[in-house]
């Protein structure tokens, strides 16, 4: 398999720091899938029950990842317990949990807020930090950027484009692997930086 490249402040070789997860597909969909045992807060909140048999959806049509009634309601919960120190702002749909942000200052990945760590079938762990969790919707406002998709939803979880931004994902259809990095901020690149004439 070929590299990708991207500058600045150095050349990196995204292949070197993606870890790999197995990539599921259905016979009747083109979508694809992962498996996800569970999603905790802060290694806390674990027991999500019914995250999908079939695994969960990867979807860039979806902009924030939508979860099915009761999985949602416990993942708020513990998020809310997990943030009950920042302070709370008005509501901005379509999200439920909105925090003020002016004392909480900036990270490389984003708002100092609770990591969300995806738990995969395979022992992986997908983290999302705040770049990916929050988003700000005012100078003073950030919203949890996860929705509730119903009681019916047709898929338990589906992770969306909000959750992907500056994250780097390697569909690996002939070894049917996901290959994911962590959030690109962390090596100081964002998508954008890719150097796609590369031929190292």
């Amino acid at each position: 398999m070929g590299h990708f490249i991207c500058y600045p402040p150095i050349e990196l070789d995204v292949m070197s720091i993606l870890s790999y997860t197995p990539l599921l597909q259905h016979p009747t969909t083109p979508d694809y899938y992962i498996s996800v045992n569970a999603i905790s807060i802060n290694g806390e909140g674990r027991h999500f029950d019914g995250l999908g048999h079939g695994g969960v959806k990867l979807s860039t049509m979806v902009p924030y990842t939508t979860l099915r009634s009761h999985i949602y309601r416990s993942f708020l919960k513990n998020f809310v317990k997990a943030t009950r120190g920042i302070p709370r702002a008005k509501r901005v749909k379509p999200f439920d949990l909105c925090l003020k942000t002016r004392t909480l200052g900036w990270t490389r990945v984003g708002l100092p807020v609770p990591q969300i760590d995806l738990e995969l079938a395979n022992g992986k762990n997908r983290t999302i930090f705040g770049a990916n969790s929050m988003k700000k919707v005012s100078d003073n406002v950030a919203c949890l950027a996860f929705v509730d998709g119903g009681k019916r939803a047709e898929q338990a979880v589906v992770i969306g484009s909000y959750q992907m931004e500056n994250n780097f994902f390697l569909f690996d259809l002939v070894e049917s692997r996901l290959g994911f990095s962590s959030s690109l901020f962390f090596v100081r690149t964002t998508c954008a930086n890719f150097n796609f004439t590369s031929t190292l």
